[in-house]
């Protein structure tokens, strides 16, 4: 038992009743452990005796046969953390004050883990409650399985319809169709280009403007020319760039005359 830590306060003698001594060992009576450490099981075996009690004999249990150790008697204490006392060596040793406050603390302490102990059965409890609730819908989702008849070879006749030369041809278009709409968007951003021809309006000077005989007379002629030239050629350009954008825009299997699933 562990001596007084100080932390209980002044107490008057216990005294514990003779109706409340049931079945107290008696001299030579012997004691019967079962622990286990790391997976094994021992038996420890201890008489007790008011003088020279021997000290306790420690048993392996292997399968149903108990064995003695190997290597003779071994410290009790040092192997095992936990040290268990008779009721009537307790009795005897909460004769002396000091003796009975270290019970005490011990009281105390077995009360903390007793609190611990019911938290942690209360968390047991709603882990089972938990743990019931995800049954009833594993269970539920079985059924809904077992009702769904054929669901594998369905499964494999999507598979099969994905490989139709028909949905291959589909996949195909869809890759084309992308570089048409990359296309006819550039075909768009040069169309509003070419659309926007202030850049080549040349503006010439009025007949009544002009010197009776210029003396560039051939190049006035001839810049009026290049300007008609240009003004024919932005429109041409405007006209086959619209037939392209409209060309482009339809579906590329519609034109070939191929059926689009």
């Amino acid at each position: 038992m562990s001596k007084a830590t100080g932390r209980t306060a002044p107490v008057s003698p216990v005294r514990i009743p003779e109706i409340g001594r049931r079945n107290p060992l008696r001299d030579m009576d012997t004691v019967h452990l079962l622990v286990k450490m790391n997976g094994q099981r021992y038996v420890i075996v201890r008489p007790w005796m008011a003088q020279d009690a021997p000290s306790p004999v420690v048993y392996k249990v292997a399968q149903k046969n108990v064995e003695p150790l190997e290597g003779g008697p071994i410290h009790v204490p040092s192997f095992f953390p936990i040290k268990g006392y008779s009721q009537s060596e307790i009795i005897e040793y909460a004769r002396e004050p000091l003796a009975r406050l270290s019970l005490l603390d011990a009281l105390i302490d077995i009360s903390g883990e007793q609190d611990a102990i019911l938290k942690a059965k209360a968390d047991l409890r709603r882990n089972a409650t938990d743990l019931l609730q995800h049954e009833r819908e594993r269970e539920r989702a079985d059924k809904q399985l077992m009702a769904l008849p054929g669901l594998r070879e369905e499964i494999q006749r999507l598979s099969a319809f994905l490989k139709n030369p028909e949905v291959r041809k589909q996949e195909a278009w869809q890759e084309e169709r992308a570089v048409f709409d990359a296309f006819v968007q550039a075909l768009h951003t040069l169309g509003d280009n070419v659309a926007d021809d202030t850049l080549f309006q040349v503006h010439l000077p009025a007949d009544d403007d002009l010197p009776a005989e210029p003396v560039n007379a051939d190049l006035l002629n001839r810049l009026g020319e290049l300007r008609d030239d240009v003004a024919h050629a932005l429109t041409s350009a405007r006209e086959r760039l619209g037939q392209a954008i409209r060309e482009f825009e339809r579906p590329a299997w519609f034109r070939t005359g191929i059926r689009v699933l």
